[in-house]
């Protein structure tokens, strides 16, 4: 684990566990790093408060190749290649069962953007361009993405949605906005 303050990187700490395929958000002023590729360690939860690495809950499935976000203060992980359809939220204390995804969603990724979940492709050939919202209690159909989308990354940059590349050879160089 390491840092970069703006001028150089600093080794901070060793991960607790094999972290790879997966997912960290930042909650709280903490790093919580969520499941892993590794089958050792694919229900592990762990938060680092800038000093330790503390064992904070058990996932409530196998999570690897999904996606994980903040939303109402709250993490979310979302789909998976075992449970690709599976939406759990943490409240600090309980992981809780949110929902059904509307589609199987693994590789693909996921951004809160104006108060919504959003989930965007996934590595399943009929998923490639799927881009579903969730409200708080209704996932709805949103969009079909302009290419095959996964193995890429989303983020939300001046109020918009952007993704960016793919692990299709035609999206390789590909940025486009919602």
């Amino acid at each position: 684990h390491y840092k970069y303050d703006g001028s150089t990187w600093t080794n901070v700490s060793t991960l607790p566990y094999n972290f790879y395929d997966s997912s960290a958000v930042v909650l709280n002023n903490e790093i919580h790093i969520l499941g892993s590729g590794d089958n050792s360690y694919r229900t592990k939860h762990y938060k680092y408060d800038g000093s330790t690495w503390t064992n904070v809950s058990t996932l409530p499935y196998n999570f690897y190749n999904g996606s994980a976000v903040v939303y109402n203060n709250e993490i979310h992980i979302l789909g998976s290649c075992d449970n690709q359809t599976s939406h759990y939220k943490y409240d600090g204390s309980t992981w809780t069962s949110v929902s059904t995804l509307p589609y199987n969603f693994y590789e693909g990724s996921a951004v809160v953007y104006n108060n919504e979940i959003h989930i965007l492709g996934s590595v399943n050939d009929s998923c490639y361009t799927k881009h579903y919202k969730y409200d708080g209690s209704t996932w709805t159909d949103v969009s079909t993405l302009p290419y095959n989308f996964y193995h890429g990354s989303a983020v939300v940059y001046n109020n918009e949605i952007h993704i960016l590349g793919s692990g299709d050879s035609s999206g390789y160089t590909k940025h486009y906005k919602y």
